[in-house]
């Protein structure tokens, strides 16, 4: 693990448990078993270590996704992939996403737009799947994709998360399959 690795993982456990206000640079160079000295050299302020972390976090997130997604052919299938992805990522990087979804109300309009940037690439790969399924027949033909897209990117990351966070007495076997359900079939009786 390199250096700026160090502080990232530093940063991101101090940050899901104390927050991003309460945290302080020193108690990031403790937990990294770095000099401050040394922090200052990678990073300028606490502000840009949360910035490259979400970055690099958000960066490694789209890497699993364009890789993982090489294997699914059929829309069903890509969004049971994009699901599978997801639910590994937030197991693997649990704290991270706390920092996420903790930070994410109270973060300056700089750092919205820097999330909102590289959010708008995964919004727009459910949207293409929810096109295609549209055209195969796979999905409802009467849907607006954007709103879906917004919907089912919800669902998965808030479902995810609250199984993350609340519910890891539910198998992931079926977590997996109830968000898949409702995205699919929604919750009432037919």
């Amino acid at each position: 693990m390199d250096t700026k690795e160090k502080i990232y993982a530093a940063a991101v456990k101090i940050f899901a448990k104390e927050g991003f206000e309460k945290t302080t640079v020193d108690d990031i160079a403790a937990k990294s078993k770095l000099a401050k000295g040394t922090m200052y050299y990678y990073f300028k302020s606490k502000d840009e270590i949360f910035l490259e972390m979400i970055d690099s976090g958000i960066s490694k997130f789209n890497a699993a996704l364009e890789e993982g997604m090489k294997e699914a052919k059929a829309p069903k299938d890509k969004m049971e992939k994009l699901l599978d992805i997801q639910l590994d990522y937030y197991e693997k990087y649990n704290d991270f996403y706390k920092v996420i979804f903790s930070e994410f109300w109270r973060l300056e309009p700089r750092w919205k737009k820097e999330i909102d940037k590289i959010r708008e690439g995964y919004f727009s790969m459910i949207k293409n799947i929810i096109e295609e399924g549209k055209k195969t027949g796979s999905f409802n033909k009467n849907i607006d994709s954007s709103s879906a897209a917004i919907s089912i990117f919800s669902l998965f990351a808030f479902g995810a998360l609250g199984w993350i966070a609340f519910g890891k007495k539910i198998k992931r076997k079926e977590m997996h399959k109830a968000l898949l359900t409702i995205c699919y079939d929604g919750i009432g009786r037919k």
